[in-house]
């Protein structure tokens, strides 16, 4: 099956069927490539004031892992953000103070159950909410970071990226790329003997043609040998038939 040069035992073999396994390889490692990368989502960028804050509700599957990134730009003032990512139900997921630069995950809950019979409903989405927040301290009017130099309110540009993965349960049964090279390398090595055992087959092949054909020409010279002996016999036993005969008429015995 993995051979690009099938037998030919019995006819020639048709020339797509040596390009399957190789296309069936990289189908296969097109495929697992793909579901291991996961469901990209755009970053979003906003501002933050001073005392604001900036929420963002997204749907996201059951049971499945989400990774974030949070980056907070530098500004003129002292001035600090802090994350927050919670569900639907008020359950806090993931929360930093002061945020600058922060990669975060989180596994999102399985379904909830069913009223009837206590069953899981089917896969849906549910809401979870990313609030980027300035909570001033009673310092800040003290320490002057309150409004900038210039007399406006100062801000923080954040960038919010969040991206959904694979399901836990659909990760565990996924091969990684170590795996699916490994099994492309192996596929690789039944190739390369499979090629080895046609080879051998062909050279027995050769071997074989060659014995058939000197036991073909040894059969033709013995044929011819023994054509030679019998014509040789033949004409020997004439000759002696013909000699006696004469020999008997000169001594006169017949």
């Amino acid at each position: 099956m993995f051979c690009t040069n099938p037998l030919r035992l019995g006819g020639s073999s048709s020339p797509w069927r040596r390009r399957l396994p190789p296309l069936l390889v990289a189908l296969a490692v097109t495929a697992a490539a793909a579901l291991a990368s996961p469901a990209p989502t755009a970053a979003i960028q906003f501002d933050v004031a001073v005392s604001g804050q900036r929420c963002f509700t997204e749907e996201l599957t059951f049971d499945t892992t989400v990774n974030g990134l949070v980056h907070v730009a530098d500004g003129p003032s002292a001035m600090k953000v802090d994350v927050f990512v919670s569900d639907a139900m008020g359950n806090v997921h993931y929360h930093k103070a002061g945020a600058v630069h922060e990669a975060f995950s989180f596994n999102t809950g399985p379904p909830p159950p069913s009223r009837y019979g206590g069953h899981q409903v089917p896969r849906a989405d549910t809401t979870y909410r990313v609030c980027v927040q300035h909570a001033p301290g009673p310092e800040d009017d003290a320490s002057g970071y309150r409004w900038g130099s210039s007399g406006t309110m100062p801000t923080r540009r954040v960038t919010l990226t969040l991206t959904q993965g694979l399901t836990p349960s659909a990760r565990e049964g996924l091969a990684t790329r170590k795996n699916v090279d490994m099994h492309v390398e192996r596929v690789r090595e039944l190739e390369f003997q499979l090629q080895a055992v046609i080879a051998g087959i062909d050279d027995m092949k050769a071997v074989e043609a060659d014995v058939l054909r000197k036991n073909d020409d040894t059969n033709l010279r013995v044929l011819w040998y023994s054509v030679a002996a019998c014509a040789v016999m033949i004409g020997a036993g004439t000759y002696q038939v013909f000699y006696m005969k004469a020999f008997f008429k000169r001594a006169k015995l017949i």
